[in-house]
């Protein structure tokens, strides 16, 4: 860049450039700029007064202010870079609110006009060169917007022309004013993309569109961007990131299946993402979080470009939908979220799906999480639900940590919340003997108790993928009483779902060994009536999460109020975590466990705790939400 000499203190009140710093060779006539917004034309040796500079481009990292409720055009250029490290990737976000306005950029000879909105997904006009139009048919009383019905009714018979002014960046002031010329611009019906949602313009809700546009090259420099108002009362921002590499996040399969939760690949793929919703938690781009209506596209080496429409599985428990437009449409749980085997080296199936139902009498016995490692705190939900007969259930998690097989330390669980009743209370604290569940009159449950508190199982058989082995005798009895037992029972049981939660932390290994490989171990026990093999259903979920759904409190979950009253006028805000019946939701459902971390290993103490959305919980000794109430 050539250095160029002033006769004053700065280009605003000098008379005239030189090229030398003895002031006496004239420059060239020319424009000349300073970078602070004066822009002045030199002829014949002298400056001219300053002018609006329609060409200036500004630097990414450094946008100017935007006009609010001014009708018009508003072209500009930015600046984003043009040497070897200036390559990447450009995100534009742009907001308009209910009020509409229309978007098109040009870079490298081509037009972009496709936006992925943080509140309904792909906007984009029907016509490749157009400008898109982003608003709300409705205003914040939900009535029709004026302004949108406006552009709706002057294009539904055709091409709508108005002329607007053009307008540019008196720097200098901060003000963006009319040039004295003026643009016909040609708006069409399939330009307008609105939303119907009131709540688009309001700060805690309002809806940013996203724009990727890939710069492989360090040439262009500039991009080129107009924004078309044709109503006043409107109120724009526009925001950009200079190029850089996207965010990459793990997806846990690598081809779009037609059906969710298709099969893990390895290795796992990483896309790129962006969008409003999803995060990048720094700024490394680590720690990516995914969200509806994101953007995803293929990450380097691969070319860069949106990934193919279907579903894709990302992460053990959620399945994301991506359509033609590489946007995330929708994010579902997984219920197949573990590989199942059972006690021996056999798969119970290779890609056994949960929920699962076994249907017969006997002892089933399953691995879970075989062949992973445990990066990071997570949590195992067990979800059970008898359908006929009694059922016991018991849990080991292994938490292996690089030992041999004859170090492994092991804990066994089974505190279970009744989806019906609350904690499951048994006297017995043998945590290794199954809890059984049932209701009291089934004749299976009548015979447990009828045997006197044993029960013995030796007539019973191993099943293993649905091949019934020679009958064998596994623990022997099965102790109970009155007084100590390992059973529950409670009517209407089989449309009860039980739910076990066991906690992970990071560095929690799986092994693998014959006659045992995986981390959690599960054991169901269903007794036949009589000694034969019983239609016996029950059905099971195990889902692997890395934190169970949270919702907001007013209480701190380590300091719970003494009674409702004090619970609701608490005001500070904090997460509590939750499991149970709905394993994947974020609203406390009576008789959920209840946690103050995201995996599952510290229950709530008993007492009261304010709900942000409203309300209060009251939880139990067991951890146990007993009440759900309304404040005063």
């Amino acid at each position: 860049m050539a250095t160029f000499y002033l006769d004053g203190t700065d280009l605003a009140n000098s008379t005239a450039v030189y090229t030398d710093e003895g002031l006496t060779t004239l420059a060239p006539d020319q424009f000349y700029s300073d970078g602070s917004g004066i822009v002045r034309e030199q002829v014949n040796g002298l400056l001219l007064p300053s002018t609006l500079c329609p060409t200036c481009a500004f630097p990414c990292a450094n946008l100017p202010n935007f006009p609010d409720g001014e009708a018009g055009r508003f072209p500009f250029s930015i600046n984003i870079g043009g040497t070897a490290t200036d390559v990447g990737q450009i995100v534009i976000r742009f907001l308009t609110g209910r009020v509409p306005d229309g978007i098109r950029i040009t870079y490298d000879g081509d037009v972009y006009n496709g936006l992925t909105s943080s509140t309904a997904g792909w906007k984009q006009s029907s016509n490749t060169s157009s400008y898109t139009f982003l608003g709300s048919t409705v205003d914040a009383q939900g009535n029709p917007e004026v302004c949108s019905v406006a552009l709706q009714n002057a294009t539904s018979t055709g091409p709508y022309t108005p002329t607007l002014n053009n307008f540019v960046l008196d720097i200098p002031n901060d003000e963006w004013d009319p040039d004295g010329t003026s643009t016909q611009v040609t708006i069409l019906a399939g330009d307008l993309q609105f939303e119907t949602n009131p709540y688009m313009s309001d700060p805690a809700t309002e809806t940013w569109n996203t724009m990727v546009i890939n710069k492989p090259n360090q040439l262009p420099s500039t991009i080129d961007v107009e924004i078309i108002s044709d109503c006043e009362n409107t109120g724009w921002q526009f925001e950009i990131d200079c190029p850089q590499e996207l965010g990459r996040v793990t997806f846990f399969s690598d081809l779009a299946s037609t059906t969710p939760c298709g099969v893990i690949s390895s290795p796992m793929p990483q896309f790129y993402r962006a969008g409003y919703n999803g995060t990048d938690s720094d700024s490394n781009h680590e720690y990516v979080t995914l969200a509806i209506y994101d953007l995803v596209y293929y990450s380097s080496p691969v070319p860069f470009g949106i990934i193919p429409n279907g579903n894709y599985r990302i992460g053990w428990t959620s399945n994301a939908e991506v359509d033609t437009n590489g946007v995330v449409t929708n994010i579902e749980p997984c219920l197949d979220t573990v590989n199942i085997s059972t006690s021996t080296t056999s798969p119970f199936t290779s890609t056994q799906s949960a929920p699962f139902t076994l249907d017969d009498a006997g002892l089933q016995e399953f691995s879970s999480l075989s062949g992973t490692v445990i990066t990071s705190s997570a949590a195992i939900v067990v979800s059970f639900k008898p359908s006929a007969g009694a059922t016991g259930v018991t849990a080991l998690f292994r938490n292996n940590r690089g030992k041999s097989f004859s170090e492994i330390d092991g804990k066994w669980f089974s505190d279970f919340t009744s989806s019906a009743s609350g904690y499951v209370s048994t006297s017995n604290t043998k945590k290794d003997l199954h809890t059984f569940f049932g209701e009291p009159t089934d004749n299976r449950v009548i015979d447990m108790e009828a045997s006197g508190g044993t029960y013995s199982y030796t007539d019973l058989q191993v099943i293993s993928r649905g091949t019934y082995t020679t009958p064998k005798e596994m623990w022997g009895q099965a102790s109970g009483s009155t007084n100590s037992s390992s059973w529950f029972w409670e009517s209407n049981a089989y449309n009860t779902t039980y739910t076990l939660v066991v906690p992970c932390d990071a560095g929690d290994l799986e092994y693998t060994s014959p006659g045992f490989s995986g981390n959690l171990y599960l054991s169901f026990l269903s007794p036949s009536s009589g000694g034969g093999l019983d239609s016996n259903d029950y059905e099971v979920h195990m889902d692997y999460v890395n934190s169970l759904g949270g919702f907001s409190s007013k209480t701190s979950p380590n300091s719970p109020a003494e009674n409702s009253s004090t619970a609701c006028s608490d005001t500070g805000n904090h997460t509590i975590y939750r499991a149970g019946s709905d394993n994947f939701g974020s609203t406390p459902i009576l008789y959920d466990f209840v946690y103050s971390d995201s995996n599952g290993k510290t229950k709530l103490g008993a007492g009261y705790y304010g709900l942000t959305a409203g309300g209060y919980i009251q939880v139990d000794s067991n951890g146990v939400i007993i009440n759900i109430g309304t404040c005063p």
